[in-house]
């Protein structure tokens, strides 16, 4: 919000109006208030003229700049307002006499806006062609706003052949700083499409990283998929047999999102991998080698929650350890849901040399086991509500019955998405299913 006041017809102090220095001319609000006192030299009062730091008046007569202050009115701003913006009619020049101006050419909000300071002036391109505003024009807390109708530029300053002359600088100035702003914005646009370039390739080589096929020649049905919150996650998994008869699974949540996260995806899976393939190591040994190793390269402190299992496929017995994870959901055709939450220890890269404990589970025949990140429980819709791990159970016992494994990832990704309904995903999601056919 502004306070307008006009200067016609008020009484001011003609003491504050006096010269306030030798050589000084000062033009004054009717409240006293100096807002254009410039020394001259000699040949500036010959002339009758001074340095004015209002722009548009600069080497103009004195007498005929005051007489305008005098009879327009000036708008205050308290507070950070709105003076133009696009498409709007304008009939005034607004002169800054205090404060600040931002003038955006697109976005209101958008970075690297054009200042005005003191002594410059909008409004004159849309007097002078008729056209309506063409961007966002925002008064600084505290401006003040000097408003003169186009009626006054036409018939009192226009015809002083100073002020066409000022009139040509301001425009030519408006003109190199508009070019300086829309080259910089080209700049900053090339920039950031080869930014998003960039990560494109690097979502696609993450993408590469992770296994899209059926683990070696057994009758297991495995699929898995990983939506990252950003161009790239930090969310992992990763299946491969160790031996004829031995499949490791393993999913993983790095905390944090984008590149940093994915990058410490990238060497936490490798490492994972390098140590499952250690003959004779229980899945619990692995998560405290692995731990070990992810911490030399963890310079950014970062850490990782994991839960990870090794399938015998001829019999079913599952070993299995979490580290700080959410425990995975595993059920038959029929009976509850039962969740694999004994064991564990906390996430990867907390703890020095801290001893994980394995937990074991026999499945049963055409059993499926279900694991996820807490990007799915976590999900949130526009009302900051979240997906939950009830929600999840009912769309895992909705699909229970899904023709494979596939299917069901599809479900579970299918119901978070209508929960959120198109919100801003939080955090990266992905979901592992494994189904065992038995003997």
């Amino acid at each position: 919000m502004f306070r307008e006041r006009s200067f016609a017809k008020r009484k001011t102090n003609p003491e504050r109006r006096s010269p306030v220095g030798p050589g000084v001319f000062p033009l004054a609000l009717p409240d006293g208030i100096c807002i254009a006192a410039e020394r001259r030299g000699p040949v500036d009062r010959r002339r009758g003229t001074y340095e004015s730091p209002l722009h548009l008046f600069r080497d103009i007569p004195p007498d005929i700049v005051q007489g305008l202050l005098e009879s327009c009115p000036v708008r205050e701003f308290a507070d950070e307002a709105v003076v133009l913006s696009p498409g709007q009619a304008n009939e005034h020049i607004h002169m800054l006499l205090a404060g600040r101006l931002r003038v955006h050419l697109d976005a209101i909000d958008s970075a690297n806006p054009i200042v005005i300071e003191v002594g410059g002036c909008i409004g004159e391109l849309s007097i002078i062609d008729g056209k309506p505003v063409s961007a966002h024009v925002v008064a600084e807390r505290g401006s003040r706003l000097l408003i003169i109708p186009q009626e006054a530029f036409w018939a009192r300053i226009l015809p002083n052949p100073g002020v066409a002359r000022n009139l040509l600088r301001v425009l030519t100035e408006r003109m190199r700083r508009n070019n300086d702003a829309i080259l910089e914005g080209m700049r900053q646009q090339l920039l950031y499409e080869h930014i998003q370039k960039e990560l494109r390739v690097a979502r696609e080589i993450q993408a590469s990283m992770l296994p899209g096929r059926q683990p070696g020649a057994t009758d297991l049905d495995i699929c898995a998929a990983m939506e990252p919150a950003r161009e790239v996650g930090g969310d992992l998994y990763d299946f491969f047999m160790l031996d004829a008869d031995r499949l490791f699974f393993l999913v993983g949540d790095v905390s944090g999102k984008g590149l940093p996260a994915s990058i410490f995806m990238a060497v936490s899976k490798a490492l994972c991998k390098s140590a499952a393939l250690r003959r004779g190591q229980s899945v619990d040994a692995l998560f405290r080698q692995a731990s070990e190793d992810m911490t030399r390269e963890n310079s950014e402190s970062l850490f990782v929650t994991a839960f990870a299992g090794v399938l015998d496929v001829r019999t079913g017995h599952l070993e299995y350890c979490s580290a700080g994870h959410d425990a995975p959901f595993v059920f038959g055709p029929s009976g509850e849901l039962v969740r694999l939450s004994e064991g564990g220890g906390p996430p990867l890269c907390v703890l020095d040399g801290y001893s994980y404990v394995a937990a074991s589970y026999q499945l049963n025949r055409e059993s499926t086991l279900c694991l996820f990140t807490d990007g799915v429980t976590e999900a949130m819709n526009a009302a900051g509500e979240l997906y939950g791990t009830r929600r999840l159970r009912a769309a895992i016992e909705s699909a229970r019955k899904a023709s494979s494994p596939a299917a069901l990832v599809n479900a579970i990704r299918a119901d978070v998405a209508d929960y959120v309904a198109g919100a801003e995903p939080a955090d990266d999601l992905t979901v592992l299913v494994l189904r065992w056919p038995g003997n």
